[in-house]
């Protein structure tokens, strides 16, 4: 199938997560103490029993809201800003990727299954891990964009040159099959030849964090950082393949060891 079907990865994903959000939300929020503990106390009618918020909760809350945050914005970095070529992907790598985005929104809530303890103030462990966790997502949301605007500009510009090229010929212009590519320089382009792959695998383990090292949010860091290895390695192939000038102290993914 075609490379830019990745778009409906997000779709999908930005749909799904924002459903699970929007009832895990409604469900954490009709279960909540409306009372105050040491100064009253609920009503003898009461049919149920309501329960105070639990530190798991926050931790699945922000992890949801994180990944619709994710979708969303690589939805429409995809429509907005990529330059798709006419490469194909896998018929299996497309079912994996919506396996893969169904599955990591309830794998997140699976956190909610440990033994939690009621929150009734905020730590300061506790803050600090999330302000920690949300610096790290913000940042590599910032440059994994900054990365995808470089090889849309790069793309557009030598596909534009090549058009040029035609027109010069005595032959009419034939429309391009593919988006030509050239040598990405800038950002983090100067340490890795996949820098969106690495931000990528940040973004997932700023999810990690969030969840305090639960074991549900590894599984899915471990998957992202697995593939997209496998897929830095192959596009770190190609590039020394196809461009002989290609700078040699660039790693695949990982600055200065990988």
């Amino acid at each position: 199938v075609p490379r830019r079907y990745f778009t409906h990865f997000y779709v999908w994903g930005s749909v799904w997560n924002t459903s699970l959000l929007i009832a895990f939300t409604c469900r954490t929020v009709s279960t909540l103490s409306l009372f105050d503990n040491q100064n009253s106390t609920p009503p003898q009618s009461t049919a149920t029993k309501q329960k105070p918020l639990l530190q798991a909760e926050i931790d699945v809350f922000l992890t949801l809201s994180l990944l619709v945050c994710q979708t969303v914005r690589r939805l429409l970095e995809c429509v907005c800003v990529t330059r798709h070529s006419q490469r194909k992907m896998h018929v299996v790598h497309y079912v994996l990727g919506f396996y893969f985005y169904t599955a990591v929104g309830p794998t997140a809530m699976l956190h909610l299954n440990r033994d939690g303890h009621e929150l009734t103030n905020y730590p300061f462990s506790i803050l600090w891990r999330y302000a920690v966790a949300l610096v790290v997502f913000v940042w590599a949301s910032y440059h994994q964009y900054n990365c995808h605007q470089i090889l849309a500009n790069l793309r557009r510009s030598n596909n534009f040159s090549s058009q040029r090229n035609n027109v010069a010929d005595t032959h009419p212009p034939k429309p391009p099959q593919t988006l030509r590519v050239g040598i990405p320089h800038g950002d983090w382009f100067a340490l890795v030849s996949c820098p969106h792959y690495l931000a990528e695998i940040l973004i997932y383990c700023s999810l990690l964090v969030v969840q305090a090292g639960s074991l549900t949010m590894l599984l899915p860091c471990w998957f992202v950082a697995f593939v997209l290895g496998l897929s830095a390695r192959q596009m770190h192939n190609w590039y020394l393949d196809k461009f002989d000038d290609y700078p040699k102290n660039r790693k695949r993914i990982i600055p200065y060891i990988f």
